[in-house]
C-alpha cells in the first residue's frame, strides 16, 4: 500500500499536468477550404450525423481576418460565407491596417467543448493582430507565424504606443503619446505632413509649428501743413507667412500720441489683415516727427517686428523784411516775406504800432507762398511832417492776436526809426529858348521835395501846357517848351503840385504877327505823342509857333482791369478793385466798383423763351424770342448786363448752347422784352432748328 500510494500520486499529478493538452486535443478546430468557391469556416472536430465531409477534425487554433462563420450543417446548401484566404491554422493571414482579426480556440470543460475567441485590429506595419485601448495598442493576439498563448487566456501586453490600426493619426503610429509626431508622415488632424515640433496628444497630431509675422510696407511717410487738415490715412497689411495651419494672433502698438492704429489686434492664418494708420496734427509743432509701430505675437518665430512712421509738418514763417522811409503821402510802406516752407493757406493781417501803440492793420486775403515777398501799405494812419517815430510792423498780427500757425512766432515784427517828411515844395523858371526866337520859352521845374507820387501841372495864363506825376526824390526835375507865343505884354506861368500853387514866373514877348490855324484833335499816340496823350495839330506860317501838342485826355488811359474783390485793393468786400494806366496824366488810376462776382448784388439766371420764326423766305427768316427776366435789378446793379442771341442749324440739342452750329451776334438788353434777329443763307427744302439763349453778369 505504501508503494502504491506514491505511484498513484504520480499518476494523478501527471494527469493534472496533461489535462490542458488533453482538453485542447479533445476539442479540435478545423479551417476548411471548401474547394470550389473558396469556402472557409471553422467547426467541431467530429462528423455530424449524417456525416458532413466538410466537418473534419482539425487543429486546435485558427486565426482569421474578419469574422469567419462557424460551420453549420444545412442539408443541400452551402453553409459557409465566401472568405477565401481569410483564415489560417495556428497563425494569422495578413490583413489591411485596422481590419478586424480574430483568434479562435476551443477548450474542454469536463465533457463540453467551449468556443473561445479574441477579437482585435490588424496592425499592418508590424503584421500583428492587436487589441486596442482607445487609440493605444494594449494586447498582442499573434502574427503571421503564430497565435500567442491560448486565446482563452489573457494575451500578452502590447507596446502601449499610439497605433493607426486603433484610430491614431498616421504620424502618431508607433509613437508614445505626448512625444513628437513622425516628421514627414501625413497628419490627418492638421491636413499636412507632420513638422518638427508637432506632437501627439490623445494620439492625434497637435501643431507645434509657430507663425511668422510678415507686413508691408515697413515705413510710412506723412506730410502736413501746420494748422491745416490732417493728411490722408495709410494702410498697413499684416499676414502670417509661416506654415499653413498656424495662427498668428497679432497685436500692434505705437509709441506716439499723435498716431492712431485701428484695429490694434487680430488673427491671421495667411490672409492679410489691414490696419489703418492716421495722424492728428492738431497742436503739433512744425518739423520732423517719428514713431515706431510694434507688431507682436509671443508665439511667432520672429516676434516682435517694427515699422517706422515719419511725419513732417511744414509751416509758413512770416517776417517783415523791410520798412521804407516815409513817402510824400506820409504813409508806412513795408514788405512782408514768407521765409517758411509752406504757403500761409488763408488770409492774414499785418499790424502797425507807432511808439508801441497799436494804430491800424492791413488784411491780405490771398495766401503768401513759401519764399514769396509782398508789399503792403497802412492807409489808416499818416505821420506828421518833421516828426520822428518808432515804427513797428508785425506780420500775421491784429493788435497782438496771432491768426495763422507759424513755425516761428517770435520773428514776426520789425522796428525802424523814421522821420516824417516836410511839406511838398517846388520851383519854376521860364527863360527864352533861343536868342533868335524871343517868344520860344523853356520852362524848368526843380527843387521838388517830398512830392513823390503827386501830380504836377504847369499853366500859361490859366491854360495847361503840361502835367504829370512826380516820380523821383528831391533831384527830380522836368523841362517843357512853349514856342511862338506872339506879342503879349506879359505871360504868367504857374506850377501846381497836388492842386496847390507852388511857384510862378512871368515873361514878355516882343515878337508879333504869328497867325496859326485852329487846333485839330488827332488821336492818342499820334505822331510824337505817347499812347496816354491826345495829339492836336495846327498850321502856323513859317513855323512861327508850335504845330503839335500832346495833351492829357482821359480817353487815352488804358481800359480798366479787374484786380480782385475786397481789401486787396483797399475796396469793400463787395467791391471789385480796378486799375488802369494813364501815364503821367492826372487821372484816377484805381477805383472800387460794385461787381456781382464779389457778392454785392444778388443776380440770378435770366429767363428767356423761343418764339416762332416769321418772314420766312427761301433763303432767310426772322428768329424771335422773348426775354422774360433780366435776372437782376438794374437799379441795384448798374454794371450788370444781360445779352441775348439765337443759335440755329439743321440739328441741335435743346438747351445746349453751341450744339446748333450757328449763332447770331449777342446783343445787350436793358429790360425784359421780345427781340428779333434775321438770318440768311438758308437753302430751300431744308428744315432748320433754332433756340433763343440769354446770359447775364458784369460788364461784357
Amino acid at each position: 500500500m505504501k508503494i502504491k500510494f506514491p505511484i498513484l500520486l504520480f499518476i494523478f499529478g501527471l494527469f493534472l499536468f496533461l489535462l490542458p493538452s488533453l482538453a485542447e486535443a479533445a476539442c479540435g478546430l478545423s479551417c476548411e477550404d471548401g474547394g470550389e468557391g473558396g469556402i472557409c469556416c471553422w467547426g467541431p472536430p467530429y462528423p455530424t450525423d449524417p456525416p458532413n465531409p466538410l466537418q473534419r477534425a482539425g487543429v486546435e487554433r485558427i486565426g482569421t481576418i474578419m469574422n469567419i462563420p462557424k460551420c453549420q450543417y444545412i442539408l443541400g446548401t452551402e453553409y459557409c460565407s465566401r472568405s477565401n484566404g481569410k483564415c489560417k491554422e495556428s497563425v494569422f493571414p495578413s490583413g489591411s491596417d485596422g481590419q478586424i482579426c480574430v483568434a479562435h480556440d476551443q477548450a474542454w470543460d469536463w465533457g463540453a467543448c467551449n468556443d473561445c475567441t479574441k477579437s482585435g485590429n490588424w496592425d499592418y506595419s508590424e503584421s500583428q493582430c492587436i487589441q486596442c485601448s482607445g487609440k493605444i495598442e494594449s494586447k498582442y493576439l499573434g502574427n503571421t507565424t503564430e497565435i500567442y498563448n491560448n486565446p482563452c487566456e489573457n494575451p500578452p501586453a502590447g507596446n502601449g504606443k499610439c497605433e493607426s490600426a486603433c484610430g491614431a493619426n498616421t504620424a502618431c503610429d508607433e509613437v508614445s503619446d505626448g512625444n513628437q509626431c513622425t516628421v514627414g508622415k501625413y497628419c490627418e488632424a492638421l491636413g499636412r505632413n507632420c513638422l518638427s515640433g508637432d506632437t501627439c496628444s490623445g494620439c492625434v497630431c497637435v501643431s507645434g509649428a509657430k507663425p511668422t509675422i510678415a507686413f508691408s510696407p515697413s515705413s510710412f511717410t506723412f506730410t502736413a501743413v501746420q494748422g491745416g487738415s490732417n493728411p490722408a490715412t495709410q494702410t498697413l497689411e499684416i499676414w502670417n507667412s509661416g506654415v499653413s495651419g498656424t495662427t498668428l494672433n497679432w497685436s500692434v502698438s505705437d509709441n506716439a500720441t499723435w498716431l492712431t492704429l485701428s484695429p490694434t489686434s487680430g488673427s491671421s492664418t495667411g490672409e492679410h489683415d489691414n490696419i489703418t494708420l492716421s495722424v492728428n496734427i492738431s497742436g503739433m509743432s512744425a518739423g520732423s516727427h517719428s514713431a515706431t509701430i510694434t507688431i507682436s505675437d509671443p508665439n511667432a518665430t520672429n516676434s516682435p517686428r517694427t515699422a517706422s512712421v515719419s511725419l513732417t509738418i511744414t509751416a509758413p514763417n512770416l517776417k517783415i523784411s523791410d520798412i521804407e522811409d516815409f513817402d510824400t503821402d506820409k504813409k508806412v510802406y513795408y514788405t512782408i516775406y514768407n521765409q517758411g516752407n509752406a504757403t500761409t493757406g488763408t488770409g492774414f493781417n499785418c499790424s502797425l504800432y507807432v511808439g508801441g501803440t497799436y494804430k491800424t492793420y492791413q488784411y491780405f486775403s490771398n495766401p503768401l507762398g513759401a519764399g514769396v515777398y509782398r508789399d503792403g501799405v497802412f492807409s489808416g494812419w499818416t505821420c506828421t511832417p518833421g516828426q520822428t517815430y518808432s515804427i513797428e510792423v508785425c506780420a500775421d498780427d491784429k493788435n497782438g492776436a496771432s491768426l495763422i500757425a507759424e513755425s516761428n512766432e517770435n520773428d514776426n515784427c520789425r522796428t525802424e526809426s523814421l522821420t516824417c517828411p516836410s511839406e511838398c515844395t517846388g520851383s519854376i523858371n521860364v527863360t527864352p529858348a533861343t536868342d533868335t526866337e524871343p517868344c520860344d520859352y523853356t520852362i524848368s521845374i526843380y527843387n521838388v521835395d517830398y512830392c513823390q507820387g503827386l501830380t504836377w501841372q504847369v499853366t500859361r495864363d490859366g491854360s495847361s501846357i503840361g502835367s504829370g506825376t512826380v516820380t523821383g526824390d528831391t533831384d527830380w526835375s522836368r523841362t517843357i517848351y512853349d514856342n511862338g507865343l506872339g506879342a503879349d505884354s506879359s505871360i504868367y506861368y504857374r506850377l501846381y503840385i497836388d492842386g496847390d500853387l507852388k511857384d510862378y514866373d512871368s515873361v514878355s514877348c516882343q515878337e508879333a504877327g504869328c497867325e496859326c490855324s485852329s487846333w485839330v484833335n488827332q488821336s492818342c499816340g499820334y505822331s510824337d505823342c505817347d499812347n496816354y496823350h491826345l495829339a492836336r495839330t495846327r498850321t502856323c506860317p513859317n513855323d512861327c509857333d508850335i504845330e503839335l501838342e500832346c495833351l492829357c485826355d482821359e480817353s487815352c488811359c488804358s481800359a480798366w482791369s479787374n484786380q480782385g474783390c475786397g481789401p486787396t485793393g483797399g475796396c469793400a468786400e463787395t467791391e471789385m478793385s480796378q486799375t488802369r494806366n494813364c501815364g503821367d496824366c492826372p487821372y484816377l488810376e484805381s477805383r472800387c466798383v460794385s461787381d456781382p462776382s464779389c457778392g454785392a448784388v444778388g443776380i440770378n439766371p435770366p429767363q428767356v423763351t423761343t418764339l416762332g420764326a416769321t418772314n420766312i423766305t427761301q433763303t432767310s427768316a426772322a428768329l424771335n424770342g422773348d426775354l422774360l427776366s433780366l435776372g437782376y435789378d438794374p437799379g441795384t446793379c448798374p454794371d450788370c448786363q444781360c445779352i441775348v442771341w439765337f443759335e440755329w442749324g439743321t440739328s441741335g440739342t435743346a438747351g445746349a448752347s453751341g450744339s446748333y452750329g450757328n449763332s447770331t451776334t449777342p446783343k445787350p438788353m436793358t429790360a425784359a422784352s421780345s427781340f428779333t434777329e434775321v438770318i440768311s443763307g438758308l437753302s430751300p427744302g431744308i428744315t432748320y432748328y433754332f433756340e433763343a439763349f440769354a446770359e447775364n453778369g458784369g460788364s461784357w
